[in-house]
Order: structure tokens, then C-alpha cells, then sequence
């Protein structure tokens, strides 16, 4: 990552801690001059530390098992409470397509209300979702191919409008002038706030920016 990147970095978790049952936030690495956000490490819950550990897309990763797993990041610091400009990604590989339900990658806050962000796939309509809101989202249906593979997911927000990008390249967009809701809820990887809608599969490299990406870093982050 450049500079660049790196001074809007909020939180970065690499799931390269192998063991034990904390997920460090690895943005605290980089210190820019006069600006350093605290971290943002989160505690594995539910999770068995001897097999969620896997090889994950980059060096290792998390497997979540569909059921409970979830990573909790918390609350503990106004750095989540992002309202302005915002770029979520994370590499995913999931075992199951949710028939029905949901399976969330990332989520501050709960799908049904008091909506900070999140991003996730619904089995309802059989999309992925980016939303910064209750009920402001942009959706791209779900392509052949998902299941058992890695793939990016990214979604983005600059105060005008949401973009949803996959494997590097922008698929979806929707205008809408505002800023992203803010709650005091946890931020969990993996499952909702409250522990629900959990994925099933593996998630790797989940990055948080206060600062939305352009298209050609965007794409070079899927490209490695």
C-alpha cells in the first residue's frame, strides 16, 4: 500500500495471528506524521482457535462455520464512526450460498435496524450487498462462480453515491446524498452486531478506510 492508502487506513485485520483467539488490527503498524488511529483488535467468539486458522487468500485467514463464529471488534473507539467518505473490502470464500438468509461479512449494527454499515450477501434476492444506512444500499446479483472460490467484495460511499466493485471492477452504483449512519453497536466480522445471520466459509484482508479508494487502487488490490 502506498502513503496515501495508508493514512486513511481506520482498521486492517490480515487474520495473520495463526492462533489463539485474537484478530489484530494491523493499521496500528503505520504511524503518519501527527496522525495515528488507535486499533481496533478484535476477539474471536464461538470459534474453535484450533480450526478456525487456515490458509486464507493472503498467508492465513479465518474460517467461520455458518453457525455462531463471529470476530468482535467492538466499539471502543469514535474511529469506526465513520460519516463521510468510506471503502469497506475484504477477500471471501464461501462455502454455502444463503437460501433464504443472509450471510454477513461485515456489519456495524443489525441488517433489521439501527444500520451503521455492512457488507453481505442476501439469499433472499440472491445479491451482494453494501449498505451505510437503514435501507441505503447498492446490490449486484450474485455471479456464477461465488461459491468455493476467493473473490473481493468492496463497497465504497463519497457522500453522493455507493459503489459496489467485485474482483477489481465496479459493478453496481447508487446516488444518494448523505452521510453514513453512525451507532454505538459493535463491529463484528462474520455476523451482525448481535451475533446473527453468520457466514459460512472463509474471510481474509478486511480493510476499513475513512476515504473512499479510486478505481485504479481498487483494482490493484484485487490483482495482489
Amino acid at each position: 500500500a502506498n502513503d496515501y492508502e495508508k493514512m486513511y487506513k481506520v482498521s486492517h485485520w490480515r487474520f495473520d495471528d495463526i492462533s489463539g483467539t485474537r484478530a489484530s488490527d494491523s493499521s496500528l503498524l503505520y504511524i503518519w506524521p501527527n496522525i495515528r488511529f488507535p486499533p481496533n483488535h478484535g476477539t474471536l467468539t464461538n470459534m474453535d482457535t484450533g480450526t478456525s486458522w487456515v490458509n486464507g487468500k493472503i498467508k492465513s485467514g479465518l474460517r467461520f462455520d455458518g453457525i455462531n463464529d463471529h470476530v468482535n471488534c467492538t466499539n471502543n473507539n469514535s474511529t469506526l464512526d465513520i460519516t463521510a467518505e468510506i471503502t469497506i473490502e475484504a477477500w471471501i470464500k464461501t462455502n454455502v450460498i444463503p437460501e433464504d438468509n443472509n450471510q454477513i461479512i461485515l456489519s456495524k449494527g443489525n441488517l433489521s435496524s439501527s444500520q451503521a454499515y455492512s457488507l453481505y450477501l442476501n439469499g433472499d434476492d440472491d445479491k451482494i450487498y453494501f449498505c451505510i444506512d437503514d435501507g441505503v444500499n447498492v446490490s449486484w446479483a450474485m455471479p456464477a462462480g461465488l461459491q468455493n472460490n476467493w473473490h473481493h467484495v468492496l463497497g465504497t460511499f463519497d457522500g453522493n453515491k455507493l459503489r459496489l466493485y467485485y474482483d477489481g471492477v465496479e459493478k453496481a452504483s447508487t446516488d444518494y446524498v448523505g452521510s453514513v449512519g453512525t451507532n454505538s453497536q459493535n463491529l463484528c466480522i462474520g455476523a451482525t452486531s448481535s451475533g446473527t445471520l453468520p457466514f459460512n466459509g472463509i474471510i481474509d484482508e478486511v480493510i476499513i478506510y475513512n476515504k473512499v479508494l479510486d478505481n485504479d487502487t481498487i483494482y490493484r488490490h484485487h490483482e495482489g
